[in-house]
């Protein structure tokens, strides 16, 4: 890497620092759940320092189906997630409640 490249990541990853820690000092509560779609939830986590509360990390559904969950949240809670035989993916796939496909792509077996 050029040193002009390391200077930049350097200045980059003290502006993030300096938010984080903002963010951190302003968040009056640290007991969370992030309920997200996508990894978002757990970069934010990551960001504010916290403990990981929330059944969706690392993990995708798409638009359609992440609303369908949130639309029946206790049911979708409740159903047991089983394993998507049929997913044509390189990473495991779940079926929830109502036919919510939950993509865990950041996981190497369904286990």
């Amino acid at each position: 890497m050029s040193l002009i490249k390391q200077q930049m990541k350097s200045h980059l990853e003290r502006q993030q620092n300096k938010i984080d820690s903002s963010n951190r000092a302003r968040l009056k509560n640290k007991d969370i759940s992030l309920i997200c779609s996508n990894c978002g939830g757990g970069i934010m986590y990551h960001w504010l320092g916290l403990k990981f509360n929330s059944p969706f990390i690392n993990l995708y559904m798409t638009g359609e189906d992440y609303i369908k969950a949130l639309e029946n949240w206790q049911d979708f809670l409740n159903t047991e997630i089983v394993e998507d035989t049929n997913a044509d993916k390189i990473y495991p796939v779940g079926i929830g409640h109502l036919g919510v496909k939950i993509h865990f792509m950041h996981y190497a077996t369904f286990d």
